[in-house]
């Protein structure tokens, strides 16, 4: 009896021993089952967020080389600029890359390209360049994709001439604009009274000359006065004071001429006039200039380096009283059609 109640309690005892047994296991099983879950939503979680991380880490990574990519390129620039002729330009075509190609733009603006032609981009920005290139190639391509960036800007010259302190020919960068031509001769010389006179600025292109208010542009700060230049533009700042000189020989109007301080032989033959039935030899001429002592100087004058390089060495500043003697043209002249352009281009711009 003893035995069995030993053996019964043993039961008793072990008993709850056996039956808590599977309850402390049941509740491991249970926190362990919770715990996996966790994990698996977890898991699932990051499964379902990797590929946006992986999107975005890529779109900063891809920005990152971009911008990049734009500060090493060699000339970075805003699609605000217009092309000129000059500029070199790389284009690139992602349908056929052996049509990339780096091309300067010619003075007139156009470009020639395989099936593409002649077109004229002058004036355009890059990504209207492109376009107008992706236009013309949509006859031989489905769809092209074309890129233009600017490699190189390209020049622009223009003669500055008048009342500044170093007139000449001078090259600007392509965007140039009024102020940087007349900064490019050193500023205007002389100011009359404290008033700025008004720029006149001719183009070969023709057309009207432009007059330009210096003083509302410099005195009174009115930056739309600042306009922008054209290959091969001449601009002229009318000194203070006036005078007279006398152009004789084979011109168009032979007499006296009215003169701005700061004018030179160039300018005075382009008033009287040098069209080509004047038949003007402006390698010889005769400048004759009386000096305050009484003595008189006569002197040969070549217009040639002056007109075509810009050296204003050879065009000489005018005095008054200066009186210039253009022989007649034997034959044909050097560089007879260059100093006829240059000249009308004068004679627009000096004629008030």
């Amino acid at each position: 009896m003893g035995l069995a109640s030993a053996n019964y309690a043993h039961r008793v005892t072990a008993g709850p021993a056996l039956i808590g047994q599977p309850r402390t296991l049941h509740a491991l099983g249970a926190g362990a089952t919770v715990e996996r879950m966790r994990r698996l939503r977890a898991f699932a979680l990051a499964a379902l967020l990797l590929p946006c991380l992986a999107a975005a880490s890529h779109a900063v990574a891809r920005a990152q080389v971009d911008q990049d990519s734009e500060s090493a390129s060699p000339f970075a620039i805003s699609d605000t600029y217009h092309i000129q002729g000059g500029d070199q330009i790389a284009i690139a075509i992602d349908d056929d890359p052996t049509l990339a190609q780096t091309i300067t733009v010619l003075d007139d603006g156009t470009i020639e390209l395989p099936l593409v032609g002649t077109l004229d981009i002058g004036g355009l920005s890059p990504a209207q360049a492109a376009h107008a290139i992706a236009l013309r190639l949509s006859a031989y391509m489905r769809h092209p994709q074309v890129v233009v960036s600017i490699v190189k800007e390209g020049v622009l010259e223009v003669t500055v001439l008048g009342d500044v302190k170093t007139p000449g020919k001078y090259e600007l960068r392509s965007q140039g604009r009024l102020l940087d031509a007349i900064a490019a001769a050193g500023g205007v010389a002389d100011i009359d009274n404290g008033v700025y006179p008004d720029a006149r600025i001719a183009t070969p292109g023709g057309g009207d000359v432009a007059t330009i208010s210096l003083e509302n542009l410099l005195d009174k700060g009115d930056v739309s006065l600042d306009v922008p230049l054209e290959q091969g533009a001449v601009v002229y700042v009318p000194g203070p004071l006036t005078f007279t000189v006398q152009v004789l020989g084979a011109v168009d109007h032979p007499g006296v001429i009215v003169m701005h301080e700061g004018d030179r032989i160039s300018m005075a033959i382009a008033l009287a006039g040098d069209s080509r039935t004047a038949n003007s030899d402006l390698n010889r001429i005769a400048l004759t200039r009386h000096f305050p002592n009484g003595t008189v100087g006569t002197y040969r004058v070549n217009l040639y380096p002056a007109l075509e390089r810009g050296d204003e060495r050879y065009d000489v500043a005018l005095e008054p009283g200066d009186v210039i003697f253009v022989p007649e043209a034997v034959g044909r002249t050097i560089g007879e059609g260059i100093f006829s352009g240059i000249l009308y281009l004068l004679g627009s711009v000096l004629h008030f």
